[in-house]
Parts: C-alpha cells; sequence; structure tokens
C-alpha cells in the first residue's frame, strides 16, 4: 500500500511536459486547410528482455496516453495503432503489430498482451519497428501523432555506442535518417520517451533528421510522459 501511494505521488508531482505537434516545415505551416475530423495515434514500444523493469510502467504510460489523447480531442474521430518491436533474431515474436482501429480496448489488450523478452545485443531493431509504424494504413488528412518508447538505441554505430552485433546498421537497409524525415513529411508529430540515458546518442540523430533546427520532435522520459499534456495546434 506504502509503495502504490508513493508511485501515486511522484506521478502527481512528475513536471507537465507540453507536446506541441505542428505541421512542419514554413511551406506547410502556411497552407490553409479545412479543420481535421480525425487524430491517428501510433504507440511504437520496445519489448525485449532488457525492458523488463520497465514494461509494465510503459505500458500504463501508453495507456495514459491514449485516454488523455482521447479526452482532450473529444470532437474528432481518434484511431489507435500499436507497434511492439524486439530484435532482428526474434522470429515470430520480432514485431507485433496493430493497425489503426476506433476499438481502443482491443489495442490496450493488445498492449498488455506483450511480454519484455527477446533481444541479444545490446540494441535492438528500431529501424524495423519504425518501418512497420510508417507502413500502418495513416488517414492522408487527419491530425497524427506517434509515441516511442525505449531503453536502447537501433543498430549501427551512428546511433549506437555499444555492444552492436550490426554495426554497419539495420540488416534490412533501414536508415533512421530517411525514417525520421518521412514521419516529418508526413506531418507526423513524434514524441520520444526516454527509459533511460542509453538512447541519447540516437535522439540526437533523430532530432537532426525530424527538423534540422530540433524544434519540433519532442522528448520526456518515462517519470513525467504519464504527466504529458498534449497540444494538437492546426
Amino acid at each position: 500500500a506504502a509503495a502504490a501511494k508513493a508511485e501515486k505521488a511522484a506521478r502527481a508531482a512528475a513536471p507537465k511536459v507540453a507536446i506541441k505537434l505542428q505541421p512542419v516545415g514554413p511551406k506547410k505551416r502556411a497552407t490553409k486547410r479545412s479543420p481535421p475530423k480525425s487524430l491517428d495515434l501510433c504507440l511504437i514500444l520496445d519489448c525485449t528482455g532488457s525492458m523488463f523493469n520497465w514494461i509494465h510502467r510503459s505500458k500504463d504510460t501508453l495507456r495514459e496516453i491514449i485516454d488523455h489523447v482521447r479526452n482532450t480531442n473529444s470532437g474528432l474521430s481518434v484511431r489507435v495503432a500499436f507497434v511492439a518491436y524486439r530484435d532482428v533474431q526474434d522470429g515470430k515474436q520480432r514485431f507485433s503489430v496493430t493497425d489503426f482501429t476506433e476499438n481502443i480496448d482491443r489495442v490496450k489488450a493488445d498492449i498488455d498482451a506483450q511480454p519484455a523478452t527477446g533481444g541479444g545485443d545490446f540494441p535492438e531493431d528500431v529501424q524495423g519497428g519504425f518501418n512497420q509504424a510508417l507502413h500502418l494504413a495513416w488517414t492522408k488528412d487527419s491530425i497524427k501523432m506517434a509515441f516511442h518508447i525505449a531503453d536502447a538505441p537501433g543498430h549501427g554505430r551512428d546511433i549506437c555506442d555499444f555492444g552492436d552485433n550490426h554495426p554497419g546498421g539495420s540488416p534490412d537497409g533501414f536508415k533512421i535518417q530517411d525514417q525520421m524525415r518521412e514521419f516529418a513529411k508526413r506531418e507526423i508529430g513524434f514524441t520520444f520517451v526516454k527509459v533511460n540515458e542509453s538512447c541519447n546518442k540516437m535522439i540526437k540523430v533523430m532530432q537532426e533528421s525530424y527538423d534540422p533546427t530540433g524544434t519540433y520532435m519532442n522528448v520526456t522520459d518515462l517519470s513525467h510522459a504519464c504527466a504529458t499534456k498534449s497540444q494538437a495546434e492546426v
């Protein structure tokens, strides 16, 4: 009971981080559009064994993000998708994907069902997870958001300084720089939720690729994400 009270107090005390999701690039920002009628929310989670100590908190965070986004965008049709990824050698467990749906209970159930298992070397298949996310059935004219929770970077010496069986990068040839530029091109507001400091090198590359000024990609950490306030500016 004492631990539960302490956890509740910690969440209440966590500082709020305003996440401003804006169209990317001056040309797109100046374009007049009709108000959006829908919102697509994509949740991406590292589900490897190294996440064992954080998996329950991460799942709680994703559920809270879903509820907060829905509650603060009640005038929009909200669809949610979920991508769980592990590492390149994890076979059938490498990915678990739920495409965009308005069936929120199904998404939450799929999140709850994912164990923290798999992985091998230090980095994980982040690029593979991003590839899955980019190939979801996004709605063209919707407000778009993606939240990514991870404790390890992807493969490649350009984003990982730790033991890597694939220092040349993703075995599938995916480049995280290209993927972040694609998220930005599609105006998908991107938030990275840190579990520790192991992803700092990757985060810097992601931010620089998403927008050269580093303005639009948001970074918070797991202890603060539960108190995050999302703002969609269109």
